[in-house]
């Protein structure tokens, strides 16, 4: 149907867009810290790994989606360190509930893509489950100079959810935390 080609085609756009940024993270890394390089790579493997066995599925679990996330957290912090954190407070229940896949990637490339990230100012990324919503939150840091953006991934993502589950994400800004609040499909015995 034409939903499900078009449902194809937001899936595919999210591959291209995420190793363009890995290639140039390796790219850096190789020139100024070979051991960090090395370790990078290795998680970007896993990663990369993932991104293939999950693009063949419309839903993963939470859980298959937070080891992910952990090694594309590690990406990050050969990257940056300390100077990035994270903290995961997702409730048992809600671990075998069900979204699509690299959701909660694409929120937290968002974040460290549109904010300061240094020493003096770490940035704190939180994903915490409230019910069967799942947030991403991160404190507002934005950059002097923003980063080209095209809006394509929060709203291809927005796309997604609708698509799976009928539900929006719920987007949100206060003065300290911009939150985006995915909405969890409970577990369906179903293979895709």
């Amino acid at each position: 149907t034409n939903a499900e080609t078009r449902y194809e085609v937001l899936k595919n756009q999210v591959n291209p867009h995420f190793l363009f940024n890995s290639f140039n993270t390796l790219s850096s890394l190789i020139q100024n810290n070979q051991d960090k390089a090395v370790d990078y790579v290795n998680n970007m493997s896993d990663v990369f790994r993932y991104v293939l066995e999950s693009n063949k599925k419309e839903r993963v679990t939470v859980e298959e989606e937070i080891r992910f996330l952990q090694a594309y957290i590690q990406m990050l912090k050969g990257r940056f360190g300390e100077k990035l954190q994270f903290k995961i407070e997702i409730a048992l229940d809600f671990l075998q509930f069900l979204l699509p896949p690299m959701a909660m990637q694409i929120l937290v490339e968002n974040a460290v893509k549109h904010n300061v990230v240094s020493q003096k100012q770490p940035l704190r990324i939180r994903i915490f489950t409230e019910g069967p919503l799942l947030t991403v939150s991160n404190t507002i840091q934005e950059k002097k100079i923003k980063e080209p953006s095209t809006g394509l991934g929060l709203f291809n993502l927005n796309q997604r959810c609708k698509y799976l589950s009928g539900n929006e994400l719920v987007v949100k800004r206060t003065e300290q935390d911009f939150l985006v609040t995915i909405p969890l499909m409970p577990y369906e015995n179903t293979d895709n």
